[in-house]
């Protein structure tokens, strides 16, 4: 089991995000930093890496593809910058 943690630079304040028995890793931010990108296998079969978001606090995490192959990374859609 991993899972998304959170550290403020000073070293205090860790905090674990995801709490899950399923193996959460690879988390990126967001560039606005509300939000963490991160893959898991929580669908149940250990080998399938699924692609899943949450709000920088752990919270509101959803599914976003039933298949994630690594690594990833946030790209702004046409005019966002």
């Amino acid at each position: 089991q991993t899972d998304v943690f959170v550290i403020n630079a000073d070293g205090s304040g860790l905090t674990n995000l995801t709490r899950h028995s399923a193996k959460d890793e690879s988390p990126v931010w967001s560039p606005d930093g509300r939000y963490i990108a991160f893959a898991s296998n929580r669908g149940g079969i250990p080998q399938l890496r699924q692609l899943y978001v949450m709000r920088a606090d752990g919270s509101d995490v959803h599914l976003v593809s039933d298949k994630c192959v690594g690594p990833f990374f946030w790209r702004p859609r046409s005019g966002e910058e």
